[in-house]
Formats: C-alpha cells, sequence, structure tokens
C-alpha cells in the first residue's frame, strides 16, 4: 500500500522492469487519476476518518490489507525553507517568502503556530510571493500535517510488518513525528541518492522505517567523476545548484588531481543533474534496496503506538481542482 504525496509512482517504476514485482501487488492512492503512466487509486490522504474509509475499501475487495506501508509525504509542508520566516515584504507588507502558519520551537520542541498570517501562496506547490493568482494561506502546511497524522494513524492501526515514510533528511517532519505525534517506533534510515545512481544529486533523504536499512551514502564533498575515455571525465554536479565559479574551480581541481594520479593530461567537463529527477522520482535502484531487504525481513507486525491522532482543523480548504491547479499529470 503506497500513499503518495508527489504522484511520481517511484515504486512501480522501480518494480516495472525488476525481478522483484512478482512478490507485491502495489495500490497507490493519490489525488490524482493517473500519474506516470499508472492508474492510482483516488483518495484524500488528509480526510477525517482515514481508517474507516480504508476498511469500507477492504470490505468491498478493492484493496487488501498491507503487509507493506509507503508514504512520500509533502516535502513543502514541513521544509525548513518554507517554515521560516521572511524578512523581505512588498509594499503592502505581504511576506516574500517563507511560511509563517509554523514553525520549530526548540525549547519546547514542537512544529508550533507562527502569531503572523500575512502571505500568499501561489497554487499547491508551495511557491510564495506577493498577489499570487491562487491565494491558499496555510493551506499547505495544514495538508502536510493532516496527511501525516493519518499515515501514523493507519501505522497504528493496521500494524503491517514493514513500512518507510520518506522525506528529505533535513525535513521538519522527523521532529514533528516524534515530538508532536509521540510516534516513536521508527528507525531514521538516511540514504544518498547519487550513491545509488549517477543521474541524481547527493540529496540526503531520510527513510523512517520498522527496521535497519543501512543504506548507502557517500562521503561529505566527495563528487561523482564518470569516465569517458582514457584522457577525458566528466565531473557530474547538480543541476539545483549551479554557481558558474564556484563549480569551475571544481572542474580545475579535480583536473589537476587527475592528472597527477593518473601522471598524464587529463580533460574534465561539468556536466549537470537534471533537475526533475533530483525533485521528485528516488533513484529506482534505492527503491528496490529497501524492498528486497522488507521480503528479507521475518519479523511478524509491529504494534506501532502514538499518543496523538486527532487531525489539524482545517483554516482555509482549497477545492480538489484549486490543490491541482497547475499540477503536471
Amino acid at each position: 500500500m503506497r500513499f503518495d504525496g508527489g504522484g511520481c509512482n517511484s515504486l512501480r517504476l522501480a518494480l516495472q522492469k525488476s525481478n522483484l514485482k512478482k512478490y507485491f501487488k502495489v495500490y497507490t492512492f493519490d489525488i490524482v487519476k493517473k500519474s506516470n503512466g499508472f492508474k492510482n487509486i483516488v483518495f484524500d490522504l488528509s480526510a477525517d476518518n482515514i481508517v474507516k474509509k480504508l476498511n469500507k475499501k477492504i470490505d468491498a475487495n478493492e484493496i487488501k490489507r498491507p503487509d507493506i506501508l509507503i508514504s512520500s509525504s509533502l516535502c513543502q509542508s514541513f521544509s525548513l525553507a518554507m517554515r521560516s520566516i521572511s524578512t523581505l515584504r512588498d509594499k503592502g507588507g505581504n511576506y516574500f517568502s517563507g511560511n509563517p502558519h509554523h514553525f520549530w520551537n526548540h525549547d519546547t520542541k514542537k512544529v508550533e503556530v507562527w502569531p503572523n498570517d500575512n502571505i500568499k501562496w501561489n497554487g499547491f506547490s508551495g511557491n510564495s510571493y506577493p498577489n499570487g493568482r491562487k491565494s491558499v494561506p496555510k493551506f499547505v502546511g495544514e495538508l502536510g500535517e493532516r496527511c501525516i497524522q493519518n499515515i501514523i494513524k493507519i501505522l497504528c492501526y493496521f500494524k503491517p510488518k514493514n513500512y518507510y515514510i520518506e522525506n528529505p533528511a533535513n525535513s521538519l517532519i522527523w521532529k514533528y513525528i516524534k515530538y508532536n505525534l509521540g510516534f516513536i517506533s521508527g528507525i531514521e534510515n538516511v540514504a544518498h541518492y547519487s550513491a545509488y545512481n549517477e543521474n541524481f544529486s547527493r540529496k540526503p533523504t531520510c527513510f523512517l522505517s520498522n527496521i535497519k536499512l543501512n543504506l548507502k551514502k557517500i562521503k561529505n564533498g566527495q563528487m561523482s567523476i564518470k569516465k569517458v575515455n582514457s584522457n577525458q571525465y566528466n565531473l557530474i554536479l547538480s543541476g539545483a545548484c549551479k554557481n558558474k565559479k564556484l563549480d569551475e574551480l571544481k572542474r580545475l581541481n579535480t583536473e589537476k588531481k587527475l592528472s597527477k594520479i593518473l601522471c598524464k593530461k587529463i580533460s574534465v567537463s561539468i556536466k549537470y543533474k537534471r533537475n526533475a529527477m533530483e525533485r521528485s522520482h528516488i533513484p529506482p535502484e534505492l527503491i528496490l534496496d529497501i524492498l528486497a531487504k522488507f521480503l528479507k525481513n521475518k519479523n511478524s507486525a509491529v504494534d506501532y503506538k502514538s499518543f496523538k491522532y486527532e487531525l489539524t482543523n482545517w483554516t482555509s480548504k482549497p477545492s480538489i481542482n484549486t490543490m491541482l491547479d497547475g499540477v503536471s499529470i
């Protein structure tokens, strides 16, 4: 059972040509009918009475009780950038960026409400600027909270043998799950995308799971270098964080070091990774690594527990059409 926050269907894409496919029956829940060529079960994960609605589908034999639960929760809702306050404002006093609805309080160890609501959101993506074409105040933060609250509730009710919840390693979601929801039945497993596929950036990502996954990582500062021929190499850098001056210094230093190591003149060129892949998709190799470890795990279902199940109240929930405005399907 997969609850997808971004409609990428990374799990089914990974399984598509894998020999692990025969071991899994995947149900993908999303608010869009189709994504990346796969049909989804249209389902609002932020809705009330989530367990009742899932049980209704189980009773109707539309789905089976989950042995594995996977969630790619909405990362914008718990982004450090989105949950910080900006000092930049337009002439009308609106903030240019940041989400003043919630922030991390280091004293109480909780995500709390910021007292200032003066911000406008542009559409579903969470990009913000003054006078955005779709003003959805507070919505993205509340949506993310309700989704992860429901995921924890589903985990505690169905008690699947394995699960993972995925989000950036520096996301506030991990603190929110532990301190705000009281869910401690998990191990934080950090992976680096580029350790699995050189077409991705390093992008430290956490997979909260009931088992230790021993995922691959690369050393800090380690760059991806690909051999083209005996005298030519490519330096693979992130396409999302281009800096021509610094990148050129990295290229020159890499060229110098390789020439010294190989005792001949080496030419190094810069190749940037594709942004879309870095931001949304998970490397198939990483997903298959996790699934293979799930299959090897012989433990019975875990008794997951959390002290909070109530959902965050909506301040202003837009229609589904507004939520999907601008989303590529």
